[in-house]
């Protein structure tokens, strides 16, 4: 973590402390294990839970990583995992990162993310066939791949249009990628936006991430039905199904990327399938009934 961040973690021990003295709770629930979880050992309650949101690779790497805040924060956490009640996690990926701490292992428990359902109606031409991105415009997003991937395609099918929703450190340099290709035309970088404003503009949702933990996008997209061509990376693979609920694809393969567009271009009855199925998947595993029925079972146990 960032200094800030370490000064914020504190400040939100003590903030804690002092409502655990003024009030009594039957669970004390912290997000992020690397953040404020490893800083349980300081918090006084017998049924600590908290939530991961990553991968938690840092588990694996954590006793090898030198400097002084890092040996710091070793001895401050040190058995922390025996001061938890449960950790949540978000993935299998995540689950097996904990076996390295016994403890922590066995208080490991995986509850898959829901969202409500979205309601957007579709406002995209008919006539062209949109793309979407939406997400941070940053390295690991693998957005360069997809511009050039687009780039190929949208000389073969004219009609095609990509569009981001989102900002980040690498916009404008994904904006002269667009202008080197000569496709700025039909590349459309909407910035920050409603979430319903991006879906309701495209007909394909595009994922080529280079790492990924649970994307959120996925879900959004599935519960709108619309179709999704995403890099097999991380949790996407617990979300998606190939050729069942979506396409997938190995991540950083733009050529991969390009013939699964293509096939979607040519194959839409069958993209539409797929959504339908995922649409179907998203009821019974991630609708935020089926998540908070998961924390039902588990606070009741």
């Amino acid at each position: 973590m960032a200094k800030n961040q370490h000064i914020a973690a504190l400040k939100c021990i003590f903030l804690i402390r002092k409502i655990l003295r003024e009030h009594q709770y039957d669970f004390v629930i912290l997000n992020g294990l690397s953040e404020i979880g490893v800083f349980s050992n300081f918090i006084s309650h017998e049924k600590i839970i908290v939530i991961g949101h990553s991968n938690e690779e840092w588990l694996i790497y954590k006793p090898y990583r030198i400097g002084v805040l890092h040996t710091l924060k070793r001895v401050i956490s040190y058995k922390f995992d025996k001061k938890l009640f449960l950790f949540i996690a978000l993935n299998d990926i995540t689950v097996s990162n904990t076996r390295l701490y016994g403890n922590l292992y066995k208080k490991t428990v995986k509850i898959y993310t829901g969202i409500e359902a979205m309601n957007v109606v579709n406002e995209s031409d008919p006539n062209i066939i949109f793309f979407g991105r939406i997400g941070r415009l940053i390295e690991k997003k693998g957005n360069r791949n997809l511009i050039k991937a687009f780039s190929v395609i949208h000389k073969v099918y004219p009609n095609t249009k990509l569009v981001f929703a989102g900002d980040g450190y690498k916009r404008k340099e994904l904006e002269q990628l667009a202008k080197d290709l000569d496709i700025s035309d039909s590349v459309i970088f909407m910035g920050e936006v409603n979430p319903q404003q991006f879906y309701s503009k495209i007909d394909c949702m595009i994922s080529p991430s280079l790492s990924e933990a649970f994307p959120m996008i996925l879900l959004e997209a599935m519960s709108l039905k619309i179709p999704i061509i995403s890099t097999n990376v991380g949790g996407c693979t617990e979300i998606l199904v190939d050729g069942k609920t979506a396409r997938l694809i190995s991540p950083n393969n733009v050529l991969e990327l390009q013939k699964a567009m293509v096939d979607y271009i040519q194959n839409k009855e069958t993209y539409k399938k797929f959504s339908e199925e995922a649409y179907s998947v998203y009821l019974s595993k991630f609708s935020t009934f089926s998540f908070l029925k998961q924390w039902e079972m588990v606070l009741k146990s």
